[in-house]
């Protein structure tokens, strides 16, 4: 799904063939049932500072039709 955004939704947004920014909080995976049913996504993000560790950024987050 990150790939698909990355070359799609982000390059067409910037007239490119392919991003040259970042995918930041695009990343995700799809929660898939045994039966093939789509729930949701899941995914996680790290974003490590260059300059200060505490400038560091992590989180792990869902967008599902289940609790």
């Amino acid at each position: 799904m990150s790939r698909w955004h990355w070359c799609t939704c982000l390059a067409m947004e910037h007239g490119e063939f392919c991003c040259s920014g970042n995918s930041h909080v695009k990343p995700l995976m799809q929660i898939i049932d045994d039966k093939g049913a789509f729930h949701g996504r899941v995914g996680a993000e790290a974003s490590l500072s260059t300059g200060s560790r505490a400038a560091d950024m992590m989180a792990v987050f869902r967008i599902t039709d289940f609790r």
